[in-house]
């Protein structure tokens, strides 16, 4: 799951298209206001991509306040900036608004979400079963 904060629609439709063709859902706000919102909502984030600058907040201060929050202390946090951004502490700069170095940011899923994906198949095989019909 990536946390996309963009107000520019085609280029926030083409990084989401890019990152669905691998499987990754995205969840989207068009400034900061919303991102932060959708931060503090979520459960399970694997990356943060920001714009900088979005209408009512620069990038810096939208991964300051979510660095706040204990949850997302080792989830990446990737800048799609411009010439004037420079460095962002904690965030990492892209050229190009490109999923490559989104998806290549993960780290390996923890043993909590491996196993939740394992129950999560394990039910979903017994679900189907008990619905085949029997002989």
């Amino acid at each position: 799951i990536v946390h996309l904060a963009d107000p520019n629609d085609a280029r926030a439709e083409r990084l989401a298209s890019q990152l669905a063709g691998q499987g990754i859902a995205v969840v989207r706000a068009k400034d900061g206001g919303a991102a932060l919102i959708n931060a503090y909502r979520s459960v399970i984030v694997d990356a943060f991509v920001v714009a900088d600058p979005l209408p009512d907040l620069y990038a810096s201060r939208v991964i300051k306040e979510i660095r706040k929050d204990d949850r997302y202390a080792d989830t990446p946090f990737l800048v799609l900036g411009n010439d004037d951004s420079g460095d962002i502490e904690g965030a990492e700069i892209l050229d190009s608004a490109d999923a490559s170095p989104i998806v290549d940011s993960f780290g390996d899923l923890g043993t909590d979400r491996e196993r939740y994906l394992a129950t999560a198949a394990g039910a979903a095989e017994a679900l189907a079963m008990s619905l085949t019909p029997a002989d």
